[in-house]
């Protein structure tokens, strides 16, 4: 991760550069941009709770039940997660585990594949306790809400401790599971 509050600059000699059928690049690319405050969220399964760490500092630890890990198709999945969207209210759907359109409230999606950090007071029970979820992380709905409220677009979610990793196959923004080396070889610039 970039340290929080580095000025960047981006300048990419790109005019000219064939980007396939027919199509090139018609001007260079020179940017300037600041990064924000850094958060990140630790999320270990087996602790059932997640702490949010900010400018290094951790700055709150909410009790938290994740997917339960006896089915594979609840396991909230290992690996970095980006929050990439965020809503007061959002209905979910699992039609093979018996509910359709069911009203979520303070949800923070970080990941394609349906994984977000939400309220459920259903699983209120198990929060800091036990592991009962469908993949999501819930939260008491206070929590959830003050969670809401400090996490941006791009902050980095860390899930560590389940038995299924995050794969291409949970959606587009799976990129920090991949390893440095690897990615650096997939570059069209290499």
């Amino acid at each position: 991760y970039w340290p929080a509050h580095t000025r960047v600059h981006v300048r990419g000699a790109l005019r000219g550069l064939d980007l396939g059928g027919g199509t090139y690049v018609t001007d260079d690319l020179d940017r300037t941009f600041t990064v924000g405050r850094s958060q990140v969220v630790k999320a270990d399964t087996r602790s059932h709770a997640i702490v949010v760490v900010r400018d290094g500092a951790e700055v709150a630890r909410y009790d938290a039940s994740y997917g339960l890990e006896s089915d594979p198709r609840r396991v909230t999945r290992s690996g970095v997660h980006v929050v990439m969207a965020k809503s007061e209210k959002v209905l979910m759907s699992n039609p093979d585990y018996g509910y359709v359109d069911e009203p979520q409230f303070w949800a923070v999606r970080i990941s394609n594949n349906g994984e977000f950090i939400h309220a459920n007071p259903a699983s209120s029970w198990a929060q800091g306790n036990r592991n009962v979820s469908h993949g999501c992380i819930n939260l008491s709905t206070r929590d959830a809400k003050e969670f809401f409220a400090s996490a941006v677009f791009g902050d980095p979610v860390e899930v560590t401790g389940s038995s299924q990793p995050l794969t291409a196959a949970d959606g587009d923004l799976y990129d920090w599971s991949i390893p440095w080396d690897e990615w650096r070889s997939l570059s069209a610039l290499s």
